[in-house]
Parts: structure tokens; sequence; C-alpha cells
């Protein structure tokens, strides 16, 4: 008889190690390895939250004072919607629709949580008889916590002393007036600045910036984002994420057109803080500039006379603000009035005026060059200067 007994139990090992409920007088000790909250997956379906989100957790198990081996107790989440349990060492596992921790030889047993894409204040609760043992996890949404410090976004590469502009490259800029290409306002190269997001930690917790999503997005069509310098791939809105030392880099890609923009870095509970929002000032970008004769031909006199009228239109055909330097060329002994001119935008009623004083005969023209780029130059027709 004994021998069937040991073959029956060789055969239904479960039957002769039964596990048990721990009893009502049992005690339970649960707890996590994680010292701070966890972070919802984030709810941009373009963005990957790569912050804290899961959290290993070890039960212990006592009868009498003694590890229980084999009883267990049930696992609940309140409310189920922010956690979601796992199992990772078989010591808990998924039975009949509980969540069940048996203990081992020491009475001890291993689970984990994680983070859904639900935020709230969670109690993962241990459960036996009449009784309970709670342990709370906080689950933030995606991205920085309240007590994050020192949240910025910053702009590079401004023009000097003005500390809020992105100044135009000229690189569209040709002589003349020539039909205008609508699609120019974004071109195939479009001017940038790189932003540096930077934040600072909570006391206590190093480890809650590292990975945060942080969301970038402008008020303005003509500001665009991408990672790296071509702007070849750019959108609307852009999520980086935090390094671990809280800093994260991308580009603000500007079209042709002018005008103020503004920029704005926001994440998790913080949101757009007063530091991580720019207003910059976009120079148009010019696209043609026209330089015409007011007359054909000038007497030598003492008395200033306009020569030319300049003129510097956008890639929509509008007349902006541009600074140029002016210098005269031909045989004519010639006196400008001015060598530098702002041309006036579409404020101004009337186009940019060249006076000269006519000194001596012969021919004269204007070249008219943007300040500081010398690469392109733009040059009136031939005036005569006659006697």
């Amino acid at each position: 008889m004994k021998q069937i007994i040991f073959l029956l139990c060789g055969l239904q090992l479960a039957a002769c190690s039964s596990t048990h409920p721990l009893d009502r007088d049992g005690v339970v000790t649960i707890t996590g390895d994680s010292v701070g909250p966890l972070f919802a997956s984030s709810s941009d379906a373009l963005a990957t939250n790569r912050q804290r989100s899961s959290q290993n957790v070890t039960i212990i198990l006592t009868e009498a004072g003694q590890p229980a081996k084999s009883a267990f107790v049930d696992i609940q989440v309140v409310p189920s919607t922010a956690l979601t349990l796992r199992a990772t060492d078989g010591s808990c596992v998924n039975d009949g629709g509980y969540f069940r921790c048996t203990g081992n030889a020491q009475g001890i047993a291993h689970f984990a949580v994680d983070a859904g894409s639900s935020s709230a204040a969670t109690t993962v609760k241990a459960v036996w008889s009449d009784k309970s043992q709670p342990l709370d996890v906080n689950v933030l949404p995606a991205g920085l916590p309240k007590a994050t410090t020192s949240f910025s976004l910053n702009v590079g590469g401004l023009a000097s002393g003005q500390q809020q502009r992105v100044p135009a490259t000229y690189s569209l800029l040709k002589c003349g007036s020539q039909p205008l290409d609508p699609g120019a306002a974004w071109p195939a190269t479009p001017r940038q600045r790189q932003l540096v997001i930077r934040t600072v930690a909570p006391a206590g917790d190093p480890t809650s910036i590292e990975g945060a999503p942080v969301r970038l997005e402008s008020s303005s069509t003509e500001v665009e984002f991408a990672t790296s310098p071509d702007c070849k791939q750019r959108s609307p809105t852009l999520t980086v994420n935090l390094d671990n030392a809280g800093n994260a880099t991308a580009y603000a890609c500007f079209s042709a057109l002018g005008g103020l923009v503004t920029i704005s870095a926001s994440s998790g509970e913080l949101g757009v803080t007063e530091t991580s929002r720019k207003t910059l000032d976009l120079d148009a970008e010019p696209r043609f500039l026209i330089v015409t004769a007011i007359n054909q031909q000038m007497h030598v006199g003492s008395m200033s006379l306009p020569l030319c009228q300049m003129v510097a239109r956008d890639v929509l055909g509008q007349r902006i603000a541009m600074s140029v330097s002016i210098t005269i060329g031909g045989t004519a002994d010639v006196q400008l009035s001015l060598s530098t001119y702002t041309l006036s935008g579409e404020s101004s009623p009337q186009p940019s005026v060249v006076t000269v004083l006519p000194i001596g005969p012969g021919t004269a023209s204007i070249h008219v060059t943007p300040d500081l780029v010398a690469t392109t130059s733009c040059d009136s027709p031939e005036v005569q200067i006659i006697p």
C-alpha cells in the first residue's frame, strides 16, 4: 500500500505537496525596488517614453514567525487600469482569473508591475482571508514631474546683439524681377537653429528624468522641427527624449517668410514654462533685388538728384525691408548722398531712392549689395551724365 501511495505522489506531486491560503494570522511584507514614481506610456502616437515604467516587487510571507512555505496570497491593483501585473520567476502566476503568489522555502515570492497609458495614484494589494497589505505605486503622466527644476529651451546661433532674431541667409536672392515660384517658401535647404533642452532632476530621484519625452511645437506654420541640421525630414511638432543628464537637442527649421514666431517645449506635469518658450523675429529671405533707373540722363549740377530706386521682394512678391551697401560704377564723377540704405517694406508707401550729386560727365551706375553678404551684387542700368 505504501508503495502505491509513493507512486501516486511521484506522479502527482502537486497533490502531495499542495499550496494553501496564508493563515489569517499570517504576516505579509510587500516592497518595491523603485525609490520614486513610475511613468505612464506617452499619449503621443509618434513618441516613445523611455522613463522608468516598471518595478520589481518582493513579497515575504510568514506564519507563526516562520517562513510560510507554499502559502499563497492574491494580488490586486486599484485602480486596475494604471498597472499590469507580470510574472517573473514563476512564484507568482495568473491562476483562474487571480494573480496568485506562493511563498518558496523562505516564504518569498516575486513579480513585477508595468505602467500602462493611464496615470494615477495606485495601490498594489496582497489579499488573504479578510486582510490585505498595500504597496503604494504612483504612476505619473509621461514626461517631467512637477518637482523638476530649471526646465529651459535654448536657441543657438541668434544674431549678435539681437538675442531673439533669426537673420536672412540671402541664399535665395537673385537680381531683377523674375516670375515667382510659389513653392519657394520652403527651400531645399532651409535655415535652421539648434535647440537645446535642459532640466534638473528632482532632489532624491535623479533617474526620473532619464528618457522623458519633451514635445516641441510652434505657433506658426513657418517653423518645423527636425532631428538633423539638414531639415530634410521635418514636422510641425517633434518629441525628443532627454538623456540621463536631462538634456536633448533638436533643430528648428524656418521657412523663407518672415515675422514673429513662438516655439515651446513641454513635458509631463510641467507643461510649457516661462523658460521653455521663446519668441523669435524671423527676417524674410529676400528673393529678388530690383534696381531700376529713374532717369536715363542727368545734367551736371550742384543739386543732388534721384538716380535709381531699389526694391527687395520676398518669395510671395511682397516688398520687404533689407539693409544694403551702395557703390558707384562708370566713368562719370558722381558723389553718393548715402552709402548705406535700409530698403523700405510694405509699410512704406514708396520704394527707396538713391540720390547722387553729378559732378562730371560720363556714365554712372550703382552696385547694390546686401550688408555683410558679398556674394550677390545687383546693378542699376547705366545713366548718362551730360554737361
